[in-house]
This record gives C-alpha cells, sequence and structure tokens, in this order.
C-alpha cells in the first residue's frame, strides 16, 4: 500500500507537468502512488508523463474541468493519505522528508507554508499538532483567512475522512470549488499538523480563472457561498458560522477586486458603485457585514470591510481599485 496518493489535474500543461512530476519523484524513494487525471488535453503532456516513472498512473477524461479531474482522482486513491498538487506547481525537493514521516502520526490534516512563484509566503509561524481546543481555534483562523489558508493545493488530507463523509468536489461551481469542499473537509476534521517548512511552489498563472477579468465572477463567487452556507449552517457551531462571516466577506473583497473594480472593467464608476451597492445588499452579504463587529476589523484586509460597515462605499471603492492596480502590478 502506498504511504500517499498525489492527484495531479491536468490540461494541456505542456513541460509544466513534466517538471511537476520530477520535483515529486526525484528525491522521494517511498512508495507513493501518483495519479495525472488528463482532463481532454491536446498537447500530449499526459503521454510524456507516462514514460517519467512506473509509479504514474495517467487516468484519462473527456475535457470536463478540474473538479471532475479532482473528483475522478479521488475514486483511484489507493492511500491513507491524499494531496492535490496542481500541474504548473511543484514540490520541493526536501518535501518527502518532512511530509511522509508526519503521515504516520494520524492527523487529519497537515499544512506547510509555500513559495507564490519566488517569494515566500507565511501562513504557519510554528510547527505544532493541534487538538481540541488548540485546533478548534486553528480551525476559526482557516475559516477567516479564506485566501490563505482554503485552497486545497499544499495540504495533506486523510482519506477516511473525505470517504467516510462522502466529500467531492462541486463541478457546477464555476470558482471557490476549493474553498467549499476545504469547508466542508475541516467540519469534519478533528486536528491538523502544521509545520513552518515551505514545500510548495505556487505557480502564479495570470491567464487563470481567478486572476482573468469576467464579469460574471461576483455572480459565480455568490453561488458558491450559498452552496457552502448550508454545510456551514448545519453544523450548529456558532463560533463556525460567525467565522464563515469573515470567509464571505473576504471573498466579497474578492470580487470587488477581480470584478467590479477590476481595472480592466471598462464600466464608468456609477456602474460599478450601483453594482457594490446591489451586492452589499444581498442577503448573504448584508447578515456577514452585520454578523461582523467593527472592532474585528481592525487588520488591513478588513478596511474596506470597515468602511462598507459604516455605510463610506465611495472610500470602500477607492480601496478596492487600490488593490486592484497593486495586483496588476505584480503581473
Amino acid at each position: 500500500m502506498p504511504v500517499l496518493s498525489i492527484i495531479i489535474p491536468n490540461y494541456n500543461s505542456g513541460s509544466a507537468l513534466e517538471n511537476c512530476l520530477q520535483s515529486i519523484t526525484e528525491k522521494n524513494t517511498a512508495e507513493i502512488q501518483i495519479i495525472v487525471v488528463d482532463d481532454g488535453s491536446t498537447d500530449g503532456s499526459a503521454a510524456s508523463a507516462e514514460t517519467l516513472d512506473k509509479r504514474i498512473e495517467v487516468i484519462r477524461q473527456a475535457n470536463q474541468g478540474v473538479s471532475v479531474a479532482r473528483n475522478n482522482g479521488l475514486k483511484h486513491v489507493q492511500s491513507d493519505y491524499v494531496m492535490f498538487v496542481d500541474a504548473d506547481d511543484r514540490l520541493d525537493p526536501e518535501w518527502s522528508r518532512y511530509v511522509l514521516p508526519k503521515l504516520k502520526q494520524g492527523e487529519d490534516l497537515f499544512l506547510f507554508n509555500y513559495f507564490n512563484s519566488s517569494t515566500q509566503v507565511q501562513i504557519i509561524d510554528r510547527s505544532a499538532d493541534l487538538i481540541g481546543t488548540d485546533f478548534a481555534n486553528y480551525r476559526l483562523k482557516m475559516l477567516t483567512n479564506p485566501t490563505k489558508f482554503m485552497t486545497v493545493w499544499g495540504k495533506v488530507l486523510r482519506t477516511k475522512v473525505i470517504q467516510n463523509n462522502q466529500l467531492v468536489f462541486n463541478s457546477q461551481l464555476r470558482l471557490a470549488e476549493d474553498g467549499d469542499f476545504m469547508v466542508r473537509y475541516l467540519l469534519h476534521a478533528q486536528n491538523i499538523c502544521v509545520s513552518e517548512e515551505y514545500l510548495y511552489h505556487y505557480q502564479n498563472n495570470e491567464h487563470s480563472v481567478m486572476r482573468s477579468f469576467d464579469s460574471n465572477k461576483a455572480n459565480d463567487y455568490l453561488t458558491a457561498l450559498e452552496i457552502t452556507r448550508r454545510a456551514v449552517r448545519q453544523s450548529n457551531n456558532q463560533s463556525l458560522i460567525h467565522a464563515y462571516s469573515f470567509y464571505i466577506l473576504m471573498h466579497l473583497n474578492v470580487m470587488m477586486v477581480r470584478d467590479v473594480f477590476n481595472i480592466d472593467n471598462q464600466e464608468p464608476l456609477t456602474a460599478k458603485m450601483n453594482r457594490l451597492k446591489a451586492i452589499i445588499a444581498k442577503p448573504i452579504i448584508k447578515e456577514a457585514l452585520n454578523d461582523v463587529r467593527l472592532s474585528e476589523c481592525r487588520s488591513p484586509r478588513t478596511v474596506p470591510i470597515l468602511l462598507l460597515k459604516t455605510k463610506m462605499d465611495r472610500l470602500a471603492a477607492l480601496a478596492f481599485i487600490a488593490r486592484s492596480k497593486q495586483n496588476h502590478q505584480k503581473k
């Protein structure tokens, strides 16, 4: 039995897939299962992958999107733990030295720091095994910081938590499907191991769905938030429900920066302000704004939320515009 299954969705990733696979296998001699789910590629990348290492299994499907690919990969998992890696990302050369021994401890979730292109992103400042109250508090921290914590890449998940609770990626969601899956996973997890090591190399893709301008993006996020909220409310855990209000408002920030006030959006400012007002009037956004207290809006990421709560919509808009410009300068 392999100790870890790694699922890699692939769609025309070219040589990036080979680099990804080499980063996984190069210094790792342990028994691992590598599942490449090819989502209808036409560039020959899947065929090339099959020749790299005998541990690589390629599953082919018609082009149906990353959620279907991940779900297909989950059906073939043979180990107690699973890890999702994007085809244009890679793992640190020393990843297995830190990750594989931890899997013997039996935690439900293993998190570590990562690189965003060449920049270190520290989300964890100390290594620890978290159970009980410590786990509960860290779970709330993850929910209130979705852009940092709620992706499925850069994590190791326990297979039985996924299987016992019939967790799957919602293929109907165009955005935030990672977050929806991770929220549902956290509702059932019991403990977390966190490591301050930098073990994942995330590659920024300016052409990705999340980063590119799309006037439907806000509606897609709202749909996903509504679906995920039902699962959170069913938990009857008031702390989690309150944390999910932050989760909603952090996605509101993303909607405004990536869609409404995106500098690629050619709509006049009046139209953008009208869209802002329409979105914050949506019940799910309005309830979240009411639920989060002003005293909880003290960090830079919550400044726009504070402005919206105090009815300073135009100042909030300026903050969103500034953030959009900042994002474009990073490209």
